[in-house]
């Protein structure tokens, strides 16, 4: 029987905290789903709010196995300001691709409740993730 995936939120501002406790416990050969200088940065986003979420971590049992970056901005459009996440990281090893981890982690993407904009997407991430999810999720 396969495991079941779980998706952790962690806020932008407890970035830094996991980063530092996930690093310690992270082998050579373990999936590190962000730097502390990333989550530094991150954690000093001055469009973030305290319960923003700044990054989603999928994980079988205690293994993570993929992970999707989220960086708050704001869209201005005429005189009003709206919350929306850019995808800053967005990474599913070969070997857990077929296990629907990437459908799981934008899932739980939009049930934030913002819109989401990304650039600078692969062609496979582009086919298999996000031309399907904006195509369904207009």
């Amino acid at each position: 029987m396969q495991e079941q995936i779980r998706i952790e939120r962690i806020r932008v501002k407890d970035l830094y905290k996991f980063a530092s406790q996930t690093l310690l416990k992270t082998k050579k050969t373990d999936i590190l789903p962000i730097t502390k200088h990333r989550a530094l940065a991150h954690s000093n986003n001055p469009c973030a709010d305290e319960n923003d979420i700044g990054l989603l971590v999928a994980y079988m049992g205690s293994q993570c196995i993929g992970y999707l970056g989220l960086m708050p901005g704001l869209l201005k459009k005429d005189a009003q300001f709206s919350k929306v996440y850019w995808l800053s990281a967005f990474y599913v090893p070969l070997k857990f691709r077929k296990t629907c981890v990437a459908v799981f982690l934008m899932l739980n993407a939009f049930s934030l409740q913002h819109d989401i904009f990304t650039t600078g997407v692969s062609q496979e991430g582009e086919k298999r993730a996000y031309v399907k999810f904006s195509a369904k999720n207009p």
